[in-house]
């Protein structure tokens, strides 16, 4: 709200109770933008809603380098206000329907940081620009970034976030005859896979995907290996740090891993299922 300070004084020639009023309008708009969210959504998809209260807060914006009444400045604080609300709330949402639940709460920290991050360090850089330009061409060039940032839906939907098959499908936690500490560790698991040549580089082009998931749920190296010898021979390997981590690997298989999982096992030609096995580092706690 840093340029609504110098608006005030500069443009306005407010009072302090004058600056409250601008943000009691503020306010206002964001309370009466969170009660319509309900029927807005009704009329506009995910995306449409993130796209017109982009285009309305830039609106506000432009409008504030330009206002010189009161009743102009409320007005559009108001509308600024309700867009800022229906902004927060999808992206709030789409930040955790984008992520598996167990890790929910990693994201929206990663999510707030980069957010609060953002407005600090670009606050800084509009206030800089100001300096130079004047206040109300730094609100013309902030409401025009504005506008520029819905291209960002082309390549990016929001909607998005709603078709992810996320819901967790456990797999069969592996049976080890001897018992193992939650901290032994490294763990090197190895599936050994037989794939037929002609296949191999739509396999490889799936095991990729696979890294990304493997690395994602905790794994500290991934690789994939060709027997030289045997041609038909995969083996994937991966590391965690400890039996736990594993273990914990097992539980976070969502929908969409295990049918990525399942799309890696089609290609096996072997009679039996691809043999998995687990080693353990020397000293990492057999007993």
């Amino acid at each position: 709200m840093g340029h609504t300070t110098v608006i005030a004084r500069q443009q306005l020639h407010l009072t302090a109770g004058g600056f409250g009023g601008l943000l009691g309008a503020f306010g206002a708009g964001a309370v009466i933008g969170g009660t319509a969210l309900r029927r807005i959504r009704q009329h506009l998809s995910r995306d449409g809603l993130v796209i017109y209260a982009t285009i309305v807060f830039a609106a506000t914006t432009i409008g504030l380098g330009y206002v010189s009444t009161l009743l102009s400045a409320y007005l559009l604080m108001a509308a600024g206000g309700s867009a800022w609300v229906a902004l927060m709330a999808e992206l709030n949402v789409a930040a955790q329907l984008a992520v598996p639940r167990w890790v929910q709460g990693r994201a929206l920290a990663i999510y707030q940081i980069v957010l609060q991050g953002g407005l600090a360090i670009m606050s800084v850089g509009w206030g800089a620009l100001a300096e130079k330009i004047g206040i109300p061409w730094t609100m013309y060039a902030a409401g025009a970034a504005l506008l520029l940032s819905t291209a960002a839906n082309l390549r990016w939907k929001i909607k998005q976030a709603d078709q992810l098959e996320l819901d967790q499908v456990p797999i069969p936690i592996p049976e080890i005859k001897q018992h193992l500490h939650d901290d032994a560790g490294p763990v090197l698991i190895a599936i050994e896979y037989l794939i037929k040549p002609a296949t191999a580089p739509e396999f490889e082009a799936v095991m990729q995907r696979i890294r990304v998931m493997r690395r994602r749920d905790g794994a500290t190296f991934w690789a994939l290996f060709c027997d030289a010898a045997q041609p038909e021979r995969y083996i994937e390997y991966w590391i965690v740090d400890t039996w736990m981590e594993h273990l914990r690997q097992h539980l976070r298989v969502t929908q969409a891993d295990h049918d990525l999982l399942k799309s890696a096992r089609s290609f096996h030609i072997g009679e039996k299922p691809p043999v998995t096995s687990h080693q353990l580092a020397a000293s990492g706690g057999v007993r």
